[in-house]
């Protein structure tokens, strides 16, 4: 009898945590280029004396885009660096700035991010947000009941979110187009989303009780959600592997 593969995200946690322990030291330089690269886009802000809030100056523009294209590379080449370490390949990381093996992937990498970015936002602007807006406007005249229509937008947006989950990974792990890539995460999440959102719960929870430990437990755990996410997509690989070979 052949023992069925399941997806558990308690155990995604523990393996995420098992690799951290052993690569720590690496972890936590990716943690420290990924806090530079992001504290680029605070260069050239100043502060509006009217409004009091915080604006770009041209510079800062300039800043923002670069910081934005840095950590998009640092990210895209975590991702890849932490999967040679999952499949058990030794890495040192120096590796690291190698891990990106050419400029097309680097851009559909990016261009994965601000699609999937652009359509879950839209669906929640439309879904959720202009529903909460209407009703607010309406509710007096049209019953209580018309706030169950945000709540299922609130759904559908959290289920198309979910079905995108893979694409960043898949870039970064394939040689694939962007939609090519959204088209193959739509289809392997089925049946996986509800494991993948109490992940996504679990893992903000985790980083809740990292910063509740006077903030220095975020080091350790925005670490071991990054590595969370790569270790899902493996176990989903896994998984879609599994059931094609068994059909």
């Amino acid at each position: 009898m052949i023992k069925k593969h399941k997806l558990c995200p308690v155990k995604i946690i523990s393996r995420a945590s098992e690799l951290y322990q052993k690569y720590w030291k690496e972890f936590s330089l990716i943690l420290l280029l990924v806090i530079i690269a992001s504290s680029l886009s605070g260069i050239g802000m100043r502060i509006d004396p009217v409004t009091g809030n915080a604006v770009r100056t041209g510079l800062g523009h300039i800043t923002g885009i670069l910081s934005w294209l840095l950590t998009g590379y640092i990210s895209l080449a975590s991702i890849r660096y932490t999967l040679k370490l999952i499949r058990g390949k030794e890495e040192k990381l120096d590796a690291l700035f190698s891990e990106v093996h050419s400029l097309k992937q680097y851009v559909y990498f990016l261009l994965g991010k601000i699609i999937v970015g652009f359509i879950t936002s839209l669906a929640f602007v439309f879904l959720v947000f202009l529903p909460v807006l209407v009703i607010g406007i309406s509710i007096k005249s049209m019953g209580g009941y018309l706030l169950f229509i945000p709540l299922i937008g609130l759904i559908i947006s959290i289920y198309i979110s979910l079905s995108f989950f893979l694409v960043p990974y898949l870039l970064a792990d394939k040689e694939m187009g962007v939609f090519e890539s959204i088209d193959q995460s739509w289809k392997m999440m089925k049946g996986k989303r509800c494991k993948i959102f109490i992940l996504g719960v679990l893992l903000v929870l985790l980083n809740i009780i990292g910063v509740l430990a006077l903030g220095f437990g975020i080091l350790i755990t925005i670490p071991i959600t990054m590595i969370a996410g790569v270790v899902a997509y493996e176990e989903i690989q896994k998984l879609s592997h599994s059931h094609t070979h068994h059909s």
